[in-house]
């Protein structure tokens, strides 16, 4: 087995979920997050191949969201707020956001295979390596909100792993790990590569298999009813919008669990 970083993270989070997407392999369906952050990878995917100029990309990005984004968001309760023209006006600056496009271009969507210590493999798509001067820069793309706190910690772990992949493959470390959000082009997060923050998360990278490997040997994948309930007992925004397997859960009922045993 290959390990990705969401094939990694997603068994902490709900490992029914991650049994049915690596196990048995269902693919589940989309969410309207996830389309139109993946129209937008596209777009910058073609910018940084030259295909298509920042503008092209804001241009199409105006003629096609509503199109590509055919999945409705999610409703607030006792409100009439549009989420998808929310979202389309919001990102809408970003492909014209000069500062993203400027330097040589390394790699686009490079696929990478990485060798970890425990003789397991991860694999990622390195979406962005820019040089500037003498020093390569990683880009990752994000639709979500701008990362803060522990999350931020928990997601640069990605960067990081990438980071060991590219010493591995080609003998260097990036100098900077950048994260850039559609929802807010002048505010991405550039790390200063640190190889401390590396290695924990390679270690990170490990102890993740080995409980992947016990839920595994145990044959028990249920999910994190604490983490993916509120506080008055329904579903969290993850399991009830986010989740590909939300329609097909057997540990769903209404808008809350069944705390069942498999």
């Amino acid at each position: 087995m290959i390990f990705s970083f969401s094939r990694l993270s997603s068994a902490s989070n709900c490992s029914y979920g991650w049994y049915k997407t690596y196990v048995l392999e269902e693919k589940g369906i989309s969410n309207s997050f996830a389309d139109g952050g993946s129209f937008c990878h596209e777009l910058c995917e073609e910018v940084a191949k030259g295909n298509l100029t920042p503008r092209g990309a804001s241009m199409r990005f105006i003629a096609e969201w509503f199109e590509r984004v055919s999945m409705d968001y999610p409703k607030f309760p006792n409100s009439n707020f549009d989420l998808k023209e929310h979202y389309y006006q919001k990102i809408q600056p970003f492909f014209d956001r000069k500062a993203y496009w400027r330097g040589e271009v390394v790699s686009v969507e490079e696929h990478i295979v990485v060798d970890l210590p425990d003789g397991n493999k991860f694999q990622g798509y390195i979406d962005l390596q820019l040089k500037n001067g003498d020093s390569v820069g990683i880009i990752d793309w994000k639709i979500s909100k701008v990362f803060s706190g522990e999350d931020l910690i928990k997601k640069q772990r990605q960067l990081y792993l990438y980071a060991y992949g590219i010493y591995q493959t080609k003998g260097y470390y990036p100098k900077r790990l950048i994260f850039a959000f559609f929802q807010e082009p002048s505010n991405p997060i550039i790390i200063t590569f640190n190889k401390h923050y590396m290695n924990e998360a390679v270690e990170w990278a490990m102890n993740q298999i080995k409980l992947i490997e016990e839920m595994q040997e145990k044959g028990v994948y249920e999910p994190n009813f604490e983490k993916l309930t509120n506080n008055d007992g329904t579903r969290d925004f993850f399991c009830k919008n986010l989740c590909n397997h939300r329609l097909s859960c057997k540990y769903v009922e209404g808008d809350y669990f069944k705390q069942q045993s498999t």
